[in-house]
């Protein structure tokens, strides 16, 4: 297993490892979703979370939003439709999302096979105190 490492500034002099996507411990969510962990909040002192998951075709989330983050979507593969803010649109592998903290949004896989998402949870409550310092 090939392992590679990542440091940051928020790290401070900390390193984590992040391992391949075959060797990450994935988890059931939705049904017939799973996710895993792909860079913890705790190895980056708080400042973000890198999430994978494998979303069966036709599943989502209901409409939410996140006081306290902003989330950032990347497609790896099949297609979304998402809704952000009150709008609709669709997105490919290759493109990314940006939701602002407060913004309702959701999406789903429109099928017909299982497709897969990176998404990264940003901390605005740990940024802002990174930003003070």
């Amino acid at each position: 297993m090939e392992s590679k490492t990542m440091s940051t500034e928020f790290s401070k002099g900390k390193v984590a490892i992040v391992g391949q996507s075959e060797d990450l411990n994935w988890f059931n969510t939705l049904p017939g979703e799973q996710m895993a962990i792909r860079v913890h909040s705790r190895d980056v002192g708080g400042a973000f979370t890198i999430i994978e998951v494998r979303v069966p075709p036709f599943i989502g989330p209901p409409l939410h939003y996140h006081e306290e983050r902003e989330e950032i979507f990347e497609v790896l593969e099949g297609r979304f439709r998402f809704h952000c803010a009150g709008e609709e649109f669709e997105v490919t592998p290759g493109r990314s999302v940006v939701v602002p903290r407060n913004s309702v949004h959701g999406w789903v896989n429109l099928g017909p096979e299982a497709a897969r998402l990176l998404f990264t949870f940003v901390s605005l409550i740990n940024h802002s105190k990174q930003m003070k310092r």
